[in-house]
């Protein structure tokens, strides 16, 4: 049965990536088709049914610490996807393509539709961006998508507690 609910909120969520990513602009539409697809796959779908629906273990943990950067690597709407493991710039962040920064705002704004019943991001952006390690260039694309889709108050009290 968790599968089946977890299966059901996938979709709802890329529904909703769609519907967000449209309002956000400047993200090709076949990338907000394709949205998550990686979900789906077997590294992940398993993991992420079990933490999210069902009781905490300390092995549902780790399946889904592995789901989650199996998630991450895959898919270039997540900042983590941008650091770098290797070479000079390792353990630093690196600028996102501005589509990617842009996806992933759509992607926080379907989440809080999905997943907090609401559009309104404003206290989930708030609490949560300030603790992204992310490059100056992507922070710049985040606060121009957030300030396109009328979060210009919400950008402005980012910047105050980043200071």
């Amino acid at each position: 049965m968790i599968y089946w609910i977890h299966f059901l909120k996938v979709l709802q969520h890329k529904w909703f990536v769609i519907v967000a990513g449209v309002r956000v602009g400047g993200i090709p539409f076949w990338r907000l088709l394709f949205h998550d697809m990686s979900k789906f796959s077997r590294a992940e779908f398993g993991p992420y049914a079990r933490k999210f629906l069902a009781d905490s273990t300390p092995e549902i943990e780790v399946a889904f610490g592995l789901a989650w950067l199996h998630h991450e690597n895959r898919n270039g709407h997540h900042w983590g996807h941008w650091i770098a493991r290797v070479g000079r710039y390792s353990g630093r962040p690196l600028p996102m393509p501005r589509s990617y920064a842009r996806e992933m705002v759509a992607d926080w704004w379907a989440a809080e539709r999905s997943y907090g019943k609401s559009w309104d991001m404003h206290n989930w952006l708030v609490e949560n961006v300030p603790k992204f390690d992310l490059h100056q260039e992507t922070l710049s694309s985040v606060y121009q998508a957030l300030s396109d889709i009328g979060y210009v108050e919400t950008v402005q009290e980012i910047m105050r507690r980043l200071r």
